[in-house]
């Protein structure tokens, strides 16, 4: 029944439409590109059979375009995006997305909107919010307009955040948003920048010298999510004008352009949108608007806004996008002229719905940051579900909406503590601040009470403050370059540890470099990277970083790289001299060299950098030697005859480090107290093979040959057990000094205190001192 009436209706129509050519439409012979009277149901049955959207359809379609085929009898049921243009290729494109892709059906009969009538719709609700953004009751004023429209269904408010939302009658939608100005009233009263103190206690911990593997972080201690994107991409998008608020996009993509990602700004268009791939950071800085995708369901549809300006003659470009609800018509306000006067226009927006048909699934941990009105709020979820659905690492947005001045400090502080920058002049840290996880900063954040701000949806927000939040997404995502946080060397197996925030392990693309040398890394784990380590020369001392390439793309130029801490050394003598009657000496002296971290660091944002008790051993290359030199004689005049003994000393050893499993060597290890610039050195030396003490007798004529040994006396130490506190200066040289001890006796048979034990050691400079201006 339904196609014979059909083909009764068509007959009439095409004895109305004779002597029409193959490009002219319905449209242009009528004057009206709607047509109830032939299309009946669905668009989309070309061939009559009563049947929409099948692939005799298709071939239809393509003989009237390409072919000089017959159009089909009812020309509207070629208009399947209802843009009044039947049968053009946007409509074959529409048809082959129906049928092939699981795109929308086209539009019912009789509900199609002329180009000129939607158009007419959008630009006089342009100017009425150009001529309504300071009055109170612009949503209502907005709502009333456009309820009384014909092609409207229906208009309502919405204040999460705030906009006219309205349905056209082919169920396209439009957001008016009034949401976002530049700025606001001062922030939360009452803030404050006061030092942060940690839920968390601050606990500082040592790595001893004789401990070897991984050193176990304090049980108080939360390890973070410190994964970085895989992908060294980042798109700063910004669809405001150049007068708005300064837009701070290209000063984030120069940010994130000096720590190693390929970072680059515009993007906002649709055609750029749909082609979105490959992204490890996206930051999008527009208008949001609120609304629902259908009329009676609580279907929340969210919008954002695009560069991409609503035209008449770009609109039916845009159709099937607007039909299938992946693309909205959204106006708001582009830039605020220096005359204060403002600027709105229409432009298209994206949905949930474009996010899903559209994106591909993110690299891992990636970034998203939706810098807009309402971008994390109630009406916000399904957008926010689609973005999280592709594998993004962490989504950043507002509860409602937001001022610009707002938005872009918190940009400025997040992203400059992600990747330890310390380029935002507001809220610097003194001294600067290595990288931290998202966490963290939010912690800092809500202590300095920054997270929440003024909102214009005071009829919908608690408290009238929208606050920025975050959700994790899939992966381990933390921050955006590595971060060290303090380092150790186990000497005797030739490693050094790296504790800080490193991800998991990023296989060729990760490196630990110690003064511009790469290290082999023995392994890596999300705060823990061991790497061996020479005794002696390049990659022994000097600046340490940890780099992380992105996957994809050509490496950049400038690595991923952490904060910078120096692998400090030093090198220089200490002399033990044991000196007797005459000329006799025994002598120890040993040939350190020791290398610590000794920078100060801290485990939480916006804290006071702290320094650790820093123990460790002499390195491996360390050595001393052990003399006897020099003859006494003792004459002992009351005798008969009158003879003389003569005692010489002779003899040297080579003292290996005790961790070189000689038992006659030295023990040598330093703790530096930094606080108080104190190196507590323990120095544990004694020495008997290879020294001899020769006796001789110039009458009776006997000679004796005796091993002599050499000991740093215990009563030479400052402190037990065997420590000597030595002072060090503010750039960490080990000042000289010395230590004396008188002891009884050698000048026989005189018992004096005449053997005087002494240590000394010259001025011992710090190669690689802590740099003060370094992130910490």
């Amino acid at each position: 029944m339904k196609f014979k009436m059909r083909m009764i209706l068509c007959g009439f129509v095409l004895l109305s439409l004779a002597g029409l050519t193959n490009s002219q439409t319905l449209g242009s012979a009528n004057g009206n590109n709607s047509d109830s009277s032939c299309c009946i149901g669905i668009r989309g049955d070309l061939n009559g059979d009563g049947q929409e959207g099948k692939v005799l359809d298709l071939t239809y379609m393509i003989n009237d375009i390409f072919r000089g085929g017959p159009p089909p009898a009812c020309l509207m049921e070629g208009d399947l995006n209802i843009d009044g243009q039947p049968s053009t290729v946007l409509d074959l494109t529409y048809l082959v997305n129906w049928i092939f892709r699981g795109g929308p059906a086209a539009g019912a009969c009789g509900t199609g909107i002329s180009t000129d009538a939607r158009m007419a719709v959008v630009d006089e609700v342009t100017h009425l919010l150009d001529s309504l953004v300071r009055d109170p009751n612009a949503y209502s004023k907005i709502q009333a307009y456009l309820n009384a429209r014909p092609e409207i269904d229906t208009a309502v408010i919405v204040n999460a955040p705030g906009t006219v939302w309205a349905m056209f009658t082919d169920s396209v939608l439009l957001f008016v948003s009034n949401n976002r100005l530049p700025t606001g009233p001062s922030r939360i009263a009452g803030n404050t920048d006061t030092t942060f103190e940690p839920i968390l206690t601050r606990q500082m911990y040592e790595i001893p010298s004789t401990k070897v593997g991984p050193v176990p972080l304090p049980e108080n201690v939360r390890i973070p999510n410190s994964g970085l994107p895989s992908s060294t991409d980042a798109v700063f998008m910004n669809t405001l004008g150049s007068n708005f608020y300064s837009p701070i996009t290209q000063t984030l993509a120069n940010w994130l352009g000096a720590k190693g990602y390929g970072a680059y700004t515009g993007q906002e268009t649709v055609e750029a949108l749909r082609n979105i791939s490959d992204v490890g950071v996206l930051f999008f800085s527009t208008h949001g608007g609120a609304g629902y995708f259908e009329i009676t369901a609580a279907d929340s549809a969210y919008s954002l806004w695009t560069s991409s300006i609503a035209t008449k003659a770009n609109l039916p470009t845009y159709m099937a996008d607007l039909r299938a609800k992946r693309l909205s018509i959204q106006v708001g306000i582009v830039d605020v002229l220096p005359n204060g006067d403002t600027l709105v226009q229409a432009h298209y927006g994206i949905t949930s719905k474009f996010v899903n048909y559209y994106w591909p699934s993110f690299p891992n941990n990636a970034m998203v940051y939706i810098d807009a009105c309402g971008s994390d709020g109630p009406f916000a979820q399904p957008f926010k579900r689609a973005i999280l659905a592709k594998n993004a690492g962490v989504y950043f947005g507002w509860t409602y909406s937001m001022y610009s001045d707002a938005s872009n400090l918190l940009a400025q502080f997040l992203i400059d503590r992600l990747l330890g920058a310390n380029l935002y002049q507001s809220y610097k840290e003194n001294p600067p601040q290595r990288p931290f996880d998202y966490v963290s900063i939010f912690q800092d954040l809500q202590s300095r009470n920054l997270l929440k701000h003024p909102t214009v949806d005071s009829l919908a927000a608690p408290g009238g403050f929208t606050e920025f939040k975050y959700t994790a997404g899939a992966g381990d995502f933390g921050l955006l370059v590595p971060s060290i946080r303090y380092m150790a060397v186990v000497e005797h197996f030739d490693t050094l540890y790296v504790t800080g925030f490193f991800g998991s392990d990023p296989g060729a693309r990760g490196r630990v470099i110690v003064g511009g040398t790469e290290l082999l890394i023995y392994s890596w784990e999300p705060w823990l990277i061991q790497t061996f380590i020479p005794n002696t020369g390049v990659g022994s001392v000097g600046p340490v970083t940890v780099e992380i390439d992105g996957m994809s793309g050509t490496p950049p130029l400038i690595k991923r790289s952490s904060n910078v801490v120096n692998l400090t050394q030093w090198e220089g003598v200490f002399t033990y001299t044991e000196a007797e009657a005459g000329s006799l000496v025994g002598t120890i002296a040993i040939n350190a060299k020791l290398r610590a971290d000794i920078h100060p660091f801290r485990d939480f944002p916006h804290t006071t950098p702290g320094y650790y008790s820093v123990i460790f051993p002499a390195m491996e290359n360390s050595y001393g030697t052990a003399t006897g030199s020099g003859t006494y004689s003792y004459t002992y005049a009351d005798s008969d005859p009158v003879n003389t003994d003569t005692w010489t000393w002779d003899g040297s050893h080579y003292l290996p480090g005790l961790f070189e499993n000689d038992p006659t060597g030295f023990l040598l290890t330093g703790e530096v107290v930094a606080a108080s610039k104190i190196l507590k050195l323990r120095l544990v030396a004694a020495e008997s093979e290879g020294l001899t003490e020769t006796l001789v007798n110039d009458v009776y004529g006997f000679q004796h040959t005796n091993p002599i040994s050499f000991a740093i006396p215990f009563d030479l130490y400052d402190t037990f057990p065997e420590l000597f506190n030595i002072n060090m200066n503010n750039v960490w040289d080990i000042l000289g000094s010395q230590r004396v001890l008188n002891t009884c006796c050698s000048n026989f048979p005189d018992y004096v205190d005449d053997v005087e034990h002494k240590l000394m050691w010259p001025t011992i400079p710090a190669s690689w001192a802590p740099d003060t201006t370094a992130a910490q």
